[in-house]
C-alpha cells in the first residue's frame, strides 16, 4: 500500500513541477509580448503625432527613448527559450541568437537616432521613423512566426 502512496505522490509532484513550468513559459511570453507590444504602441503614438499633425511633436522625443529602452531590454526577455505555447518566436531565434541580438540593437540604435533628431529639430524625422519600421520588421521576418503559425490570443 504504501508503495502505491508513494507513487502517487511522485506523480502529483511531477505534474505540478510540469504546471510550474508551464506557467513560468506563459509568464516569460507574456512579459515579452507586452514589451514588443510597448515598442508598437510607442510607434503608432509617433506615427499619430506625424501623419496628424498634433501638437506632441516635443514627445516624440521621449517616445523613441521608450522604444530604445524596451529594445536593450529583448535580448534578457527572450534570453530563456521558448518554442512552444503562448510564443510567436521561432525556435531558430536561439540558434541564431547573435544575429537576433544585433537585430535588436539595431532596433535600438534607430530609436536613439529617431530620438536624438527629434530632439534637436533637425533632420529628418520621417526618415528615421521609417528606419526603425525597418529595423523591426527585418527581426520580425527573421524571427516571428509567420500570422498563420501564431498561437491565439
Amino acid at each position: 500500500m504504501k508503495k502505491y502512496q508513494l507513487i502517487l505522490i511522485i506523480s502529483g509532484l511531477l505534474i505540478s513541477v510540469g504546471n510550474i513550468q508551464a506557467q513560468d513559459n506563459d509568464s516569460f511570453s507574456a512579459y515579452r509580448q507586452k514589451l514588443m507590444k510597448s515598442n508598437a504602441n510607442h510607434m503608432a503614438m509617433i506615427g499619430d503625432v506625424l501623419k496628424n499633425n498634433l501638437p506632441f511633436k516635443n514627445q516624440i522625443t521621449s517616445h523613441a527613448k521608450i522604444v530604445e529602452m524596451n529594445s536593450l531590454m529583448t535580448e534578457d526577455a527572450f534570453a530563456k527559450k521558448i518554442t512552444s505555447g503562448r510564443t510567436d518566436t521561432k525556435p531558430q531565434t536561439w540558434d541564431d541568437w547573435a544575429a537576433f541580438v544585433a537585430a535588436a540593437k539595431k532596433t535600438a540604435d534607430a530609436a536613439k537616432a529617431l530620438a536624438e533628431t527629434a530632439e534637436s529639430g533637425t533632420g529628418n524625422v520621417m526618415g528615421n521613423v521609417k528606419a526603425i519600421g525597418q529595423a523591426c520588421g527585418s527581426c520580425h521576418r527573421q524571427f516571428r512566426k509567420p500570422k498563420g503559425q501564431r498561437f491565439a490570443r
